[in-house]
């Protein structure tokens, strides 16, 4: 997690620490490995990402979340690019499979809800 953003990643590799703080000093950060922000409603994380990938962003403060509209298991996410640009996602949330541990020292399997960009 990189502070005061709140950005978080998953699955690094121990040797990309470095320079995942690096690029955040510097207002980087890394699409492939972002998992997203810790003050915005899940969806809006898988959007952000999504649209990070898909055109290139990756200043910290090129993307602002506009709306998340989130009932149940659909999601409509509005986001703004640094050009003023706006891009609507829609989501759906469905059961991660297989289960899996929800966190490192987890004991039990579960079936997190897992949003995908439709």
């Amino acid at each position: 997690m990189c502070l005061p953003d709140g950005i978080l990643y998953g699955r690094v590799p121990a040797g990309d620490g470095p320079r995942l703080a690096d690029a955040y000093v510097a207002g980087l950060l890394d699409p492939a490995l972002l998992r997203g922000r810790s003050a915005w409603p899940a969806p809006a994380q898988v959007a952000e990402q999504e649209l990070r990938l898909r055109i290139g962003l990756t200043g910290i403060h090129e993307i602002q979340l506009i709306g998340a509209d989130v009932t149940d298991a659909q999601a409509r996410v509005t986001l703004a690019t640094i050009d003023g640009s706006t891009h609507r996602f829609d989501l759906r949330a469905e059961p991660a499979h297989p289960p899996r541990p929800t966190s490192c020292r987890a004991d039990e399997l579960e079936e997190p809800e897992h949003w995908r960009v439709v």
